[in-house]
């Protein structure tokens, strides 16, 4: 994924988190429940922290290119959009009492795994770049 698309995602998952954690604080407090409420909040976070992560991806790829950070922001994005996503729909579904939790509820924690898997990924190609063991950056 190019610097500028980690960048246009950043922004996306951000604006929409914000929407979202407006919606969530003022128009579903009255229609979910303390718990669901908590669930949601965990989701619009999550969001707000993939967004962020991908903020700080964009702009470091465009410091320095030659870090291969592609597939840490690919990780990152599906990760923190099934995570949170998967979370609203399942929301959606039990307040209007839909079925289909069973299929919807394995998502979050693949979700969950893409962006750890995202951290160590990133973890990895810095250490292979040197990261804070590299005598030549500090002279």
């Amino acid at each position: 994924m190019k610097p500028s698309t980690t960048l246009l995602f950043a922004a996306f998952l951000g604006g929409t988190a914000i929407v979202l954690g407006a919606l969530g604080a003022h128009a579903l407090k009255p229609i979910l429940d303390p718990g669901q409420i908590e669930s949601y909040l965990t989701a619009v976070r999550y969001q707000l922290f993939s967004a962020f992560f991908l903020l700080f991806l964009g702009i470091t790829r465009s410091f320095w290119p030659e870090l291969r950070l592609g597939a840490v922001a690919m990780l990152a994005l599906l990760g923190g959009m099934l995570f949170s996503f998967s979370i609203y729909i399942l929301l959606i579904l039990k307040v209007n009492d839909i079925s289909g939790t069973s299929i919807v509820g394995p998502i979050t924690p693949i979700g969950g795994l893409l962006m750890i898997s995202a951290w160590v990924l990133l973890f990895i190609e810095l250490w292979k770049k040197g990261g804070i063991f590299d005598s030549t950056s500090h002279k």
